[in-house]
Parts: C-alpha cells; structure tokens; sequence
C-alpha cells in the first residue's frame, strides 16, 4: 500500500491496516454483562459486523459458543482470520464477507445474533433487524449494543463525521434503536442504559501504540498515524453526547403479539 492508498482509503479499511479491535460501544465489559442474561443453550451465534474479530474470539470464550463473524468489508475479514490464526484457542470461530441486509444463512440458523454497534453502519436499518430476526431460532437472543445520542450534537460535529466515514450518521436517541424491534418476534430480557465510557488516555498515545504494533512500511507509517489522529480526535469529542444501549431479546416461539408495556430487567448508570 502506498502513501496516495493510505490517505484516499476508507475509514473501515484504515482500521483493518492496523488491526485495531475496535471494541463495541461500553467496551468487552458490557458484551460479557449481555452474555450472562442468556440463556444457557446459545451455543451457535452470528457477530454481526465483526470488524478485526476481537470481539467474535471474546464472544465464542463468554459464552463458550461456536461464532460466525461477518462484515461487508473483505480487508476487515481478512484481518480477522490473521487474527484468529495469531491467538484463537478454539477452531469453532469463522469468518465470512457478507451483508448484514442479506445475511446468507437458513432461517433460524443460530441460537443468537449479537450486533456491538455495527447497525449504525447499515443504510437499511430494518431491514438488518428483520434479518437478524430471521436467523435466529425460537428462544434465542438477539444482543445489540448501540452509541445512541444523549443531547443533540452540534451540526460541525456530525459534518465532522461524515466527512471521516464517508457516509451520514443519523443522530439517533434511544427510543429510536428501541423502536426498531417493534412488530417483530422478542421480549426483553434485559437492558443497559448508560454514559459512553470517557476517554482514558489521549488521543496521540493511542494512535501510537496501534501504529507501533501494525509492522508498517516505514513510508505510510506517518501517514496512517496522521490519519487515525484525525479520525479518532473527532470521535473523541463526539464520545461527549453518547449513551450506551445494550439489550438482550428473547425470540418468541410463535411469532410477534402486541404488548401494552415494555418490560426488562435494567441497569442505569
């Protein structure tokens, strides 16, 4: 790759060059508080826009399952398989390029669906869902996390965001996640309601010892470096007006009812 590469590719390509886990909104903390309101039978699972596919090896280890991670982008699979080969302790986690809008799988194929923020990236929200719900078999899960917005963020802010990952954001709050299940076959079990984790240690140090771990060519290293500054300043400051939402659904045996109240077990903070 070269430097004229680095600076016009995508944001999703630029984190797989560097392999960075890219750890879902409240961290692999709040993945292992979902994982223990499942129930005990989830032993085949879907990780919906894995990424590096740090978080698929973490969730086949939480819930001692067999994954599948998949993702759109083909240099992210790729960087998972590398990764899975460097340090899986298990053969049952694999990885394929696919849509989550069109996942190719049976109906019912898994006991859950697991999503660490990546819905946000599907330009067709429900349709995703729809999909996940598909897939799943009756009394699976389907876990999501999602950032959702607090308080509205300022217009630069969100201008910002589009011109680093080359598509729109819309600034959903929580109820607008929530409202994607409606009309589909799932109970809550449990919810998580909280602030989006502050920053722990500044931006440039971070950067750095993702650079100094990725083995570059010394001729892009300073241009990769240059362009994560760029890309994770931004999501610094939008980290300010972020909550976290984590829910584990219950698939239904027999398909969707109507409810008049909306029922979890929940955590604030």
């Amino acid at each position: 790759m070269t430097g004229a590469d680095v600076r016009s590719c995508s944001y999703v390509d630029l984190i797989a060059l560097v392999s960075e886990s890219n750890e879902p909104p409240g961290g692999i903390g709040s993945v292992a508080r979902l994982v223990r309101h499942w129930p005990r039978s989830c032993r085949t699972g879907l990780d919906i826009g894995c990424n590096t596919g740090a978080v698929t090896l973490e969730l086949a280890s939480l819930a001692d399952a067999s994954v599948m991670g998949i993702d759109l982008s083909k240099p992210m699979i790729e960087a998972a398989r590398a990764r899975a080969r460097r340090i899986a302790t298990r053969n049952d986690v694999t990885f394929r390029v696919a849509d989550a809008r069109h996942l190719p799988v049976a109906d019912e194929s898994f006991d859950f669906v697991f999503s660490g923020g990546s819905t946000a990236f599907v330009d067709d929200r429900l349709q995703a869902t729809r999909e996940y719900a598909r897939v799943i078999r009756p009394g699976g899960v389907l876990s999501e996390l999602h950032f959702y917005y607090r308080t509205h963020p300022p217009d630069a802010l969100m201008r910002d965001l589009r011109r680093i990952l080359g598509f729109d954001i819309p600034a959903w709050g929580r109820e607008d996640w929530l409202r994607l299940h409606e009309g589909l076959p799932f109970t809550s079990l449990h919810l998580i309601d909280e602030a989006a984790e502050p920053q722990h240690c500044p931006v440039a140090e971070y950067v750095g010892s993702l650079v100094a771990n990725a083995s570059l060519d010394r001729e892009i290293e300073h241009i990769v470096r240059e362009r994560l500054i760029e890309c994770f300043e931004v999501f610094a400051e939008n980290n300010k007006y972020l909550g976290v939402l984590g829910t584990v659904l219950l698939k239904r045996v027999g398909g969707p009812s109507l409810h008049l109240f909306r029922h979890a077990q929940r955590e604030v903070s």
